[in-house]
């Protein structure tokens, strides 16, 4: 007859196949969630970084408009500043002394 071969799995003591396969979908998870931690981390830096920027050059923008707004106030008060000047030259020499109020 014959000779059968024998299909016996023996379970001995240590690590077998099984126990590799199951530590190395360990670490790859824990690799893969430390990469993709990563990845988020520097997507939120760089949107936070293009954020910043965009706020700096919003409030550039308002510091030139109120310094122009500034210039034109101080244009507008040095005019009046001559009108009254010379609303007041023209009193003096015209109406002196006439004045009702």
């Amino acid at each position: 007859m014959l000779a059968q071969a024998q299909t016996t799995i023996v379970d001995g003591p240590g690590f077998g196949v099984a126990e590799w396969i199951g530590i190395a979908t360990v670490i790859t998870v824990a690799f893969g969630a430390v990469v993709g931690a990563i990845v988020q981390l520097v997507r939120l830096r760089r949107e936070n970084t293009e954020q910043h920027a965009e706020g700096r050059a919003l409030v550039t923008d308002v510091r030139d408009r109120l310094l122009d707004l500034h210039t034109s106030v101080n244009r507008v008060d040095d005019k009046v500043d001559q009108l009254d000047a010379r609303l007041d030259r023209h009193e003096n020499i015209h109406h002196r002394g006439r004045r009702k109020w």
